[in-house]
C-alpha cells in the first residue's frame, strides 16, 4: 500500500498478483472472550496473514494441525454457549480500536507483533485516505451535472437537424460547437483523474458498484462519447475508434459497471455509445 519500492513493479512482470482481497465482516476470536470486528479488506488480510504465521521456527506440521483442528471446533463454544455467547462477549470494533505498537490486550490475545500492528495501522490510514479521495471526487458531481447539461441543451439544439449534434461537432462551423467541445473536455478531465484514481486503488472498493456512480457514468458515456467518436474522426485517425488505444477508458470503465450491476455479458451495454463508431467505418468500407 503505498509502497515506493520499485521491486514489486519486477514482480509483476513475472508473478500475476492475485485481484481477490477479503470482503464482509470479519469477527477474530481471542479465545478468552473477546472478539475483535473487522471490515477494512486490507486489516482482515494483515491480520489473517500474520494469525498464520509460526510462533516459533521450532513448531512442526503436527503441532500446528493439531492447533488448528482445535481453535475449529472451539467456535461452537465462542458463538453459541451459554455464557459466551456473541451478545454477551466483550466486542471491541477495528475501526474504533486505538492502535498502539505496544501492548494492547485484544490485539495480543490475537498474537499480533510490532510487524502486525504497524501493517494494522497502514491499513487504517489507507482506507481513510481512500474516504478522503472519495468526498474530493463527490465534491465535482455539481460540476459534471453542470457542463452535462450544457451538452444536453446542445444536444437538443441540433436534434431537429440532419445529423444531430453528432455531425455538428465533427464540422465544428459554429461558436456553440466550440464551446461544447470545451465541456467535453472538462468531463473528460474529471472521468480521466477518477478512473486514474481507481486503478490506482486510491478509491473505496465498493465505488464502482455505487448506484449513484453508474448511473452518472451511463449518462455520461451516452452523451459525451459521440462527441469522442466525432472529434477521433474528425481528426482522420488511420485506426477504428474500437482499436487498441482508440476508446478511452472513462468509457470502457463506466460502460462495465453498468454491465455488473445488470449481469450482462461483455459488451452488452455499449451499443448506444458506440453507434456513431460503427457508422463511421461501415461508411470507409463503402468507399
Amino acid at each position: 500500500m503505498g509502497n515506493a519500492n520499485l521491486l514489486l513493479d519486477t514482480v509483476k512482470h513475472f508473478t500475476k498478483l492475485s485481484p481477490y482481497k477479503p470482503f464482509g465482516t470479519y469477527v477474530f476470536c481471542t479465545g478468552n472472550g473477546k472478539l475483535v470486528v473487522l471490515k477494512n479488506p486490507e486489516a482482515v488480510l494483515q491480520t489473517l496473514s500474520y494469525s498464520c504465521l509460526l510462533s516459533s521456527e521450532t513448531e512442526n506440521a503436527a503441532a500446528i494441525a493439531h492447533k488448528c483442528l482445535n481453535e475449529h471446533f472451539g467456535y461452537e463454544k465462542e458463538f453459541l454457549g451459554d455464557e459466551s455467547s456473541l451478545d454477551m462477549q466483550n466486542v471491541v470494533d477495528f475501526d474504533k480500536l486505538e492502535l498502539r505498537l505496544g501492548s494492547d490486550g485484544y490485539l495480543d490475545d490475537l498474537g499480533l507483533g510490532v510487524r502486525a500492528r504497524l501493517s494494522l495501522c497502514a491499513a487504517r490510514k489507507f482506507e481513510e485516505k481512500k474516504q478522503e479521495n472519495e468526498k474530493k471526487v463527490a465534491s465535482k458531481v455539481e460540476e459534471l451535472k453542470e457542463e452535462m447539461k450544457k451538452l444536453e441543451d446542445y444536444r437538443d439544439f441540433y436534434k431537429e437537424k440532419e445529423g444531430g449534434y453528432y455531425q455538428a461537432f465533427k464540422i465544428q462551423s459554429e461558436k456553440k460547437d466550440f464551446d461544447a467541445n470545451v465541456s467535453r473536455l472538462v468531463l473528460a478531465g474529471i472521468w480521466d483523474e477518477i478512473i486514474e484514481m481507481l486503478k490506482k486503488y486510491e478509491l473505496p472498493d465498493e465505488f464502482e458498484g455505487t448506484a449513484k456512480w453508474i448511473e452518472l457514468g451511463t449518462k455520461f458515456r451516452d452523451l459525451v462519447e459521440p462527441l469522442d467518436i466525432a472529434n477521433y474522426y474528425r481528426h482522420a485517425k488511420g485506426k477504428r475508434y474500437m482499436d487498441k488505444g482508440g476508446r478511452p477508458k472513462r468509457y470502457k470503465y463506466t460502460q462495465r459497471w453498468l454491465e455488473h450491476s445488470k449481469k450482462v455479458e461483455p459488451g452488452a451495454c455499449g451499443k448506444s455509445s458506440c453507434f456513431y463508431a460503427e457508422e463511421e467505418e461501415s461508411a470507409k468500407r463503402e468507399k
